[in-house]
């Protein structure tokens, strides 16, 4: 795939309107196992062994987490990270 093609593909995807951060989810779970369970993010950060300074670098989206270490956040919080097809958006042929 050429870089224009890239361009091209991100540009088409990119008027399909605002696309959703996952940080924005994952401050707002963070903030409800707080509440709910006491939860603080200094206890999570230990128990996945990264520093809390990532933690807040990545909910101030200064940063992102791998797809492995986001799935071990959210089922350390309860949740499963899961990839389910969008009716609304059907996939645009890229071309090679």
């Amino acid at each position: 795939m050429s870089d224009q093609d890239i361009n091209i593909a991100a540009s088409e995807a990119s008027s399909m309107g605002p696309t959703h951060d996952y940080r924005d989810d994952l401050r707002e779970l963070l903030d409800k196992a707080h509440n709910e369970y006491g939860l603080t993010r200094y206890r999570l950060c230990k128990q996945m062994g990264i520093d809390s300074g990532t933690l807040s670098n990545v909910i101030a989206k200064r940063r992102h987490f791998s797809m492995e270490k986001l799935d071990q956040i959210l089922g350390l919080l309860g949740y499963r990270l899961k990839f389910e097809t969008d009716p609304a958006r059907t996939p645009k042929k890229i071309m090679s």
